[in-house]
C-alpha cells in the first residue's frame, strides 16, 4: 500500500545558506548572519515561494492517488478470487507508477534546493566581499532566537547585504535558469471497470468503503496484527535480509487471506439482504467494485451510501456478520 507518501521540501529551500564567517581583529564594526540575510532577501523569498504552489499541486495529486490505491487494494483483497486479474495487474502498475513519480518529484525539489543553496551562497559571498572584512557572523540563538532578541557587536548589516544580493544580476539569472527546469510529470491514473456480479451489475458498491464503514474495528485488528508481525520480523537481527523479506511476504499473504475470508461472510450476507431490499426502497441489483471512485470506479451507478444505510438497519444482516464486528 502507498503509505506515508508525504513529500518534503528540502532544507535548502526552507532554511538558509551557511557561509564561512570572515576573520576579524579588534572591535568588529558590525555583524551579519546568513539566516537574517535570507529572511530579509526578497529574491530568496520569491524563489522559495515559487516552489510552493507547484509542489503543493503535485504532492496533493500524488496523495489523492495514494488514497485511491489504498481503497482499491482493500476492496481487491476483500473480494479475493472475485477480483478480476486485469484489475490486480492495473493496480500493481499504477502503484509502481505513483511510487516512481513520488521519487522523481522529491528528487527534483531536492536538486532545486541544492542549486538555490549554491547560488545564494555565492551571491552572499560576493556581497560580503564588498563589506568591511572585520564584520563578524552573529545571530540570536536558543530562546533569544524564538523571541527575536540577540546580543551582537556593532551595526546590523543584514538588511544592507540582503539588498545587495537582491541586486545581484548573476544570482537573478541563475534563479531564472533553475526555475525554468521542467518539473517531473505527475499523472492522474483513471480507468473504469465492469462490476463483478453479486445480484446484478447495473449498480455497484465500493467494497473497500463498505468494509471501512461497516467493520472498522475488524479491519483495524487485521492491520494491527500485520503491523506487529512485520515489526517483529524486521527487528529480528538474527534473520538475514532474504529471510525477512520472505517472512514479511508470508505475513502479507496471511493478511490478504484474512480479508478474503471476511469478504466471503460479507458477500453471502449482503446477497441475502439485497433480496429484500426493494421492500425497503433500497437498491437490489448490485455488483461489487474494488476500484476507488477517484481512480475511475466502475461502470454504472455507485450506490454504496444507499446500501450502507440499508444494511445498518437490517438486523438479519447484523446477525449474519456478527463474526466481523
Amino acid at each position: 500500500m502507498l503509505r506515508s507518501n508525504r513529500i518534503t521540501l528540502p532544507l535548502a529551500i526552507t532554511c538558509v545558506i551557511s557561509v564561512v564567517p570572515l576573520a576579524s581583529a579588534g572591535a568588529p564594526p558590525g555583524h551579519y548572519h546568513p539566516d537574517d540575510i535570507a529572511g530579509a532577501s526578497k529574491v530568496f523569498a520569491t524563489a522559495a515561494e515559487s516552489v510552493g504552489p507547484r509542489y503543493d499541486a503535485a504532492s496533493q495529486q500524488l496523495q489523492k492517488v495514494g488514497k485511491g490505491l489504498e481503497l482499491l487494494e482493500l476492496g481487491a483483497l476483500t473480494m479475493g478470487s472475485r477480483t478480476p486479474a486485469a484489475l490486480s495487474e492495473w493496480m500493481a502498475a499504477t502503484r509502481r507508477q505513483a511510487t516512481g513519480e513520488h521519487m522523481r518529484l522529491q528528487r527534483h525539489v531536492d536538486l532545486m534546493g541544492e542549486d538555490y543553496s549554491t547560488e545564494f551562497g555565492a551571491a552572499m559571498a560576493r556581497a560580503l566581499a564588498a563589506e568591511d572584512p572585520a564584520l563578524v557572523e552573529c545571530g540570536a540563538t536558543g530562546i533569544a532566537a524564538m523571541v527575536g532578541g540577540k546580543d551582537c557587536p556593532g551595526e546590523d548589516v543584514n538588511a544592507r547585504i540582503a539588498a545587495a544580493i537582491d541586486q545581484d544580476s548573476t544570482l537573478q539569472a541563475a534563479i531564472e535558469s533553475i526555475n525554468a527546469i521542467e518539473w517531473p510529470a505527475v499523472s492522474k491514473p483513471t480507468k473504469t471497470w465492469t462490476p463483478t456480479p453479486l445480484t446484478g451489475t447495473e449498480q455497484w458498491v465500493q467494497v473497500g468503503a463498505l468494509v471501512r464503514t461497516l467493520f472498522p474495528d475488524r479491519l483495524q485488528d487485521h492491520q494491527d496484527d500485520l503491523d506487529r508481525s512485520l515489526a517483529a520480523i524486521f527487528e529480528d537481527d538474527a534473520r538475514s535480509r532474504e529471510d525477512k523479506i520472505a517472512a514479511a511476504q508470508t505475513e502479507r499473504t496471511r493478511y490478504a487471506a484474512s480479508l478474503a475470508a471476511d469478504g466471503e461472510v460479507l458477500f453471502a450476507a449482503l446477497e441475502e439482504a439485497l433480496a429484500k431490499a426493494p421492500k425497503k426502497g433500497a437498491p437490489a441489483t448490485v455488483g461489487l467494485c474494488a476500484n476507488a471512485p477517484s481512480l475511475g470506479g466502475c461502470e454504472g451507478s455507485d450506490v454504496t451510501r444507499e446500501v450502507v444505510a440499508f444494511l445498518k438497519n437490517d438486523k438479519k444482516f447484523a446477525k449474519a456478520t456478527a463474526s466481523l464486528q
